[in-house]
């Protein structure tokens, strides 16, 4: 991933050092030069795009529906825009003058200072310079230092108490990396910051927008006059403190893809947003302070004044003859008032040019002084100054004005520059509150009673065990719909919330859908209770999951055990890991043509999760899911391979035959298969089978290791028990030819071969294999009861191996599938504990249960 910028989440403008041109003649011209070609290339786009967008009607038609738009839009606007014109004039004479001294002085400095430089290079630099640098008369380095002080909202999981969110005080920006100096400003003291037990920092760097699972959160940088803009937005008011953080921070996460730059939010039309921030000449507006104006209400006074915008009486225009039919001419005033209140400026405008019943009603002053609360809320100068003012203003026109002047446009000068920015950043930050609202949590109104009323104690019990020891008080099913409808995954945000004990344990998941939250298993993050949040991007769902389960010795009372990480895979074919991703494994994947639609599991009185399953779908034509089309797949009606809990050798294995290829898990491989077997009887030695985990013992990962085996070995003890003798296996072992670079790879446990003599109850077999003339595995006999008591190999050319006890009644006799071949075995080990003569300090884990492993080839010579 190269380097790039990152940019404000509320303003999109630059986190660093902008380039601030000379003022230099050439500069001078260069900028105007380059400033005009970008407005013709703009205003040609536009006139474009407009084409485009007209309607396909008549001309005649197309008046008849705006209802005289033009009579409406011209009245009252001439002796507006003579005054603009006079002013421009006046403006440009000024400024002709300007130049012809600037020219002046110019070429006298040019000649003074011929013999200090040379002109010729220093000219190339202005020239170069003048098209990626802001105008010196507009901008300087005090103005835009405000764009270097941020803050970051981040997501703190161990905080305390229910909230997580936080906002930092003050940091610098370096290559999409916060780095954060402590504020002293108390109302930046945010006691979620994350600490450690000290109190003091946990760290000085925050990544921002990037995001590569749950164990690393997304931050997002900002500056803090674009948050008390937001602030205004939201709340309505200047108080920081109202805003819900962990609300804005889940809105946020909705709308930052991973490795983005900003959010998925319009912040205008900015040319200078790319890979690297780029100072574009004529748009010094988007860098200029949107908060702090100094003078500027004094100077919109003046500016009222000068602009003569005195009360007239309304004239007399009326359309009232050319309407046919219009809804609104029967609309009463008060509910119309009320309407408006609710649309922006721009769109009243709109209605008020379609319909001449809402222009008749709102050509009054009253009207459009209410208008600049409306449709201009982020100009609370202007509101300031009409209370102050007398009553006699022209207050459509003054409107009509400042709604133009106050458009963010590229080449735009003045005292309304400020102005201009602070509306480019209330538009993008309406569109944050909206997706603000619409996720403030809500609880969900569906039950579960009808999915706790269609499973059966019988089904529960059959889910796979996740914790160990299991708790027998206080148990309880659990059971969530997460997903009603497909549309509700393009409709809407939607987020996976995901809590942990304080010691790590998964107790619940929480999918949120806007408003609407629907938990399952544990819900509130308090009491040392850590919370991730995870975004799903419009239109994905979720597949499957992969939790993640610590290894446990077996041969000690203390061990425990419960899912610490959480694998979450996606339609998209995305996976994002939340939590530890060591240890065991255990998939719980979506049939094919089926959708994920709820979660059913048990916890107890520590509300941690014990046994777990996910309910399925299949997806009809009506895209939407009841309860009593939900099913809960058994783990003996899923795959074999996504049955068993796996060790962590499991989850990476070779696709192809190159070994730079890409990995796979065993139980979504395409090539490597899982052959079903008899399971073992179950051992009653307080672990549950659930916990047992199969480690695979693969001997040809890719097809040229099955021409380079040359011996598969068994490493076996003798132990004496009240029933006799009895030959475990305590690891299995392949060896390949000298030349070959892969060294010996074993399963289970294997002994030095300097220390083999030390216990004279411990042999190896060695089971050699002529894999470079072909000689391959194609049969597999396994002997089981309680334990594995044997294993056979039989290969092409007719020779065999005996693993273990061979005097066995009951082998299960396993052959591949055409066009597949063995290479390897799953084997799972746990401690010989039902046998009471062996100490605990002899004790070892012995190979309990096996499976074998074919793989499809494509190539055998």
């Amino acid at each position: 991933m190269g380097s790039f910028d990152i940019y404000c989440a509320l303003c999109s403008a630059s986190l660093c050092d902008v380039e601030i041109g000379k003022k230099s003649e050439i500069q001078r011209r260069v900028r105007q030069r380059f400033i005009a070609e970008k407005i013709k290339v703009l205003e040609a786009l536009q006139k474009r795009t407009k084409n485009l967008s007209t309607p396909d009607e008549s001309f005649e038609e197309h008046r008849e529906n705006t209802v005289g738009f033009e009579e409406i839009q011209g009245e009252g606007e001439e002796k507006l825009q003579s005054d603009e014109e006079n002013s421009d004039e006046g403006e440009d004479g000024e400024v002709d003058g300007e130049d012809e001294n600037e020219e002046e002085e110019g070429e006298e400095n040019g000649q003074e200072d011929d013999h200090e430089y040379d002109e010729d290079n220093d000219e190339e630099d202005d020239e170069d310079d003048g098209h990626r640098s802001y105008d010196p008369d507009i901008l300087n380095e005090e103005s835009v230092k405000w764009l270097k002080t941020l803050h970051i909202l981040g997501h703190n999981p161990t905080a305390q108490g229910p909230d997580k969110a936080f906002i930092s005080g003050d940091g610098r920006y370096c290559d999409y990396v916060v780095i954060y100096t402590i504020s002293q400003t108390k109302k930046l003291s945010d006691p979620n910051f994350p600490r450690n037990a000290n109190h003091s920092l946990t760290g000085n760097f925050f990544s921002c927008y990037i995001y590569g699972g749950g164990d690393c959160p997304s931050n997002f940088p900002f500056h803090w006059c674009c948050f008390e803009i937001l602030t205004r937005a939201i709340t309505g008011s200047t108080a920081t403190g109202n805003i819900d953080k962990d609300t804005l921070y889940r809105a946020m996460i909705g709308l930052s893809p991973p490795y983005a730059g900003r959010l998925m939010i319009s912040y205008g039309d900015l040319i200078g947003v790319e890979q690297f921030w780029e100072s574009v000449p004529g748009e010094e507006y988007a860098v200029t302070h949107p908060t702090i104006i100094p003078g500027f209400e004094e100077v919109l006074r003046t500016l009222i004044l000068e602009k003569t915008f005195k009360a007239t009486s309304p004239n007399s225009l009326n359309l009232t003859h050319k309407v046919k039919w219009d809804p609104f001419s029967t609309f009463p005033y008060d509910l119309l008032y009320s309407v408006l209140s609710f649309l922006p400026g721009d769109s009243i405008l709109a209605l008020m040019a379609a319909s001449w019943p809402v222009y008749s009603l709102t050509r009054h002053p009253p009207f459009w002084k209410q208008l600049m609360y409306w449709g201009m809320p982020w100009f609370w100068e202007l509101h300031k100054v009409i209370e102050e003012h007398p009553t006699d203003l022209d207050y459509k026109n003054l409107y009509l004005w400042l709604d133009t002047a106050t458009v963010p446009k590229y080449g735009m000068d003045g005292p309304f520059l400020g102005i201009a920015n602070r509306r480019r950043i209330w538009d993008a930050c309406t569109q944050l509150a909206e997706r603000y609202f619409s996720i403030s949590p809500k609880p969900d109104k569906k039950t579960d009673e009808d999915f706790n009323s269609i499973l059966q104690d019988t089904q529960i019990m059959q889910l796979p065990m996740l914790k160990y020891p299991q708790l027998d008080r206080e148990i309880r099913t659990i059971s969530k719909q997460l997903l009603h409808t497909l549309e509700e995954l393009n409709s809407q945000p939607v987020t996976l919330e995901i809590l942990w004990t304080s010691d790590g344990y998964l107790m619940g998941l929480t999918v949120s859908f806007g408003a609407s939250c629907r938990v399952f298993g544990r819900a509130a993050a308090t009491d040392g209770v850590t919370k991730h949040i995870l975004p799903i991007e419009s239109g994905d769902w979720i597949t499957g999951f992969v939790l993640y389960l610590p290894e446990m010795y077996l041969l000690y009372d203390d061990d425990d055990a419960a899912v610490r990480g959480v694998n979450v895979i996606f339609k998209s074919g995305n996976q994002s890991i939340i939590g530890s991703h060591t240890g065991n494994c255990r998939p719980f994947i979506v049939s094919d043509n089926h959708c994920l639609v709820g979660l059913v599991g048990q916890t107890g009185e520590d509300e941690i999760i014990s046994r777990f399953g996910i309910l399925e779908s299949p997806i009809t034509e009506s895209k939407e899911f009841s309860v009593h089309d939900a099913k809960l797949v058994l783990p003996s009606e899923r795959p074999f391979a996504q049955r068993l809990l796996w060790g962590r050798d499991a989850s990476q294995l070779e696709l192809s035959n190159a070994r730079s290829s890409v990995k796979r898990p065993i139980w979504n491989h395409p090539y490597v298969h899982v052959l079903p077997s008899s399971r073992t009887e179950s051992v009653n030695d307080g672990v549950p089978d659930d916990l047992i985990p199969y480690q695979p013992f693969i001997w040809a990962r890719v097809d040229l290791e099955l021409q380079k085996l040359s011996q598969i070995s068994a490493y076996m003890k003798t132990y004496k028990t009240s029933s006799g003798s009895m030959k475990c296996i305590l690891g299995l072992r392949a060896a390949y030819t000298r030349r070959y670079w892969e060294p010996k790879r074993h399963v289970g446990e294997w002994p030095r071969e300097d220390r083999m003599d030390e216990d004279p109850g411990e042999d190896i077999i060695h089971f050699e294999i002529d894999g470079p003339n072909s000689e391959y595995v194609v049969v597999v006999e396994v002997a089981t009861r309680s334990f594995l008591k044997a294993i056979k190999f039989r290969t092409n050319k007719g020779r065999e191996v005996c693993f273990g006890d061979q005097n066995q009644e009951n082998w299960e006799e396993t052959r591949p599938a055409n066009g597949d071949i063995f290479t390897g075995l799953a084997a799972s080990f746990r401690p010989l504990a039902e046998y009471a003569r062996i100490s605990k300090r002899d004790n070892r884990r012995i190979m309990s249960s096996v499976c074998a492993l074919t793989r499809t080839i494509t190539e055998l010579k």
